[in-house]
């Protein structure tokens, strides 16, 4: 499979979004990558500072390669980027996730990585697992709140714990995808999470979607749930940022812990189509 997948635009494009463009490209050929074809591909285009970027982009694919470790479905040999031992659908997710991660989405985009994230929780939790965010996944209820008294029963809440319906103009209370550690006793007080999704680039700003204060006269669950909040994109922060972000959004799943929570993951057929039909649409 071999995808020309156009540079990233602009005459300054964000180091991370070169390094994402690299792995997109080392991931669909079976050549090795060059750091001179990276050099290649920023002369062409009209970019000040060509050298400095040249070097960010590398660094941050040795940052990466330390990061992923063995999960990561490619590898760094000096001026080299090839292909890893990795299943086809760990190819497909990744090359994916490295789109989201350069800004290349919109709605159908949103609702994909929510189901993605779904997938991932599940392999987990197995059918513990729902995403019930706005819009609504195909079978399930436009209404929130039938959402919500879905998910309740599924996880076996109590009466003490789901106190009243969501109002009716919420939409999801940030609650894109819910999962829990069900003992199968039916008498409530599990553990649960509640994750909250963000693909765009402004997610620094979006941690506290999952306000529980907010949801407690609705849902009042007996152990104090864990929030989990997923992105598509490689986070970068100084370690006093990170921490605080960590305390604010909760369980920070960024793309290399999405990956490693995702190991052993087999795509749907329905959501490998998806994927798909996303990637040739992005890549145009």
């Amino acid at each position: 499979m071999t995808i020309d997948l156009a540079f990233p635009a602009g005459e300054g494009p964000d180091f991370r979004e070169v390094a994402d463009w690299c792995e997109y490209t080392a991931l669909t050929q079976t050549a090795d990558f060059k750091r001179g074809d990276l050099k290649s591909a920023i002369s062409r285009e009209n970019i000040s500072s060509a050298d400095l970027l040249e070097e960010q982009a590398w660094a941050e694919l040795t940052t990466r390669a330390g990061l992923f470790g063995a999960t990561w479905p490619l590898e760094l040999d000096g001026s080299r980027l090839r292909r890893a031992a990795a299943t086809e659908d760990a190819r497909t997710l990744y090359r994916y996730l490295c789109l989201l991660g350069m800004g290349q989405l919109d709605n159908v985009d949103r609702k994909l990585f929510e189901e993605i994230v779904r997938a991932i929780f599940a392999v987990t939790f197995g059918e513990n697992t729902m995403r019930i965010g706005h819009p609504a996944s195909a079978g399930m209820s436009t209404s929130f709140r039938e959402r919500a008294k879905h998910y309740a029963t599924a996880a076996g809440l109590t009466s003490s714990e789901y106190l009243n319906d969501p109002l009716p103009d919420d939409k999801d209370l940030g609650l894109d995808v819910v999962s829990w550690h069900g003992t199968g006793d039916n008498r409530g007080g599990e553990l649960h999470f509640l994750v909250q999704c963000a693909t765009g680039k402004n997610w620094p700003e979006k941690g506290d979607d999952i306000h529980l204060g907010t949801i407690s006269p609705h849902l009042n669950w007996a152990v104090t749930p864990v929030r989990v909040f997923c992105i598509p994109a490689v986070a970068h922060l100084p370690e006093q940022q990170w921490i605080r972000f960590c305390r604010r959004a909760g369980l920070v799943l960024d793309r290399p812990r999405l990956i490693e929570a995702g190991t052993n993951i087999e795509l749907s057929d329905a959501l490998r189509t998806a994927i798909h039909t996303r990637e040739v649409a992005l890549v145009g």
